[in-house]
């Protein structure tokens, strides 16, 4: 249990996109996936950033009804970007959420 919550603490910007895209299309890997990411402060600053974001967006989005819609458009457009930060390669060329 302790090496989940570790690597849950040490995700990727990858990972983080990854996790968002999941979470958009309604295929996480476990119920509570989503509600981990968002309560779990990152290593990694620019994950975290993310994540920040991702927390403040969270009860607009994840809710069973009456779903904020700027909200969830502002969370897709965080969850491309994430990804298309992956493919960038280092993180000189990232640019800061």
């Amino acid at each position: 249990m302790f090496d989940m919550f570790n690597k849950r603490k040490n995700l990727t910007v990858h990972d983080v996109g990854q996790l968002m895209q999941r979470f958009l299309s309604d295929h996480l890997r476990y119920p509570q996936e989503w509600n981990d990411f968002v309560d779990t402060k990152q290593r990694r600053p620019e994950s975290e950033r993310s994540r920040r974001r991702c927390s403040e967006l969270d009860p607009s989005v994840n809710r069973p009804v009456k779903i904020d819609e700027v909200a969830l458009s502002e969370l897709r457009t965080l969850a491309a970007s994430t990804r298309k930060e992956t493919y960038l390669g280092s993180p000189r060329h990232s640019r800061t959420l």
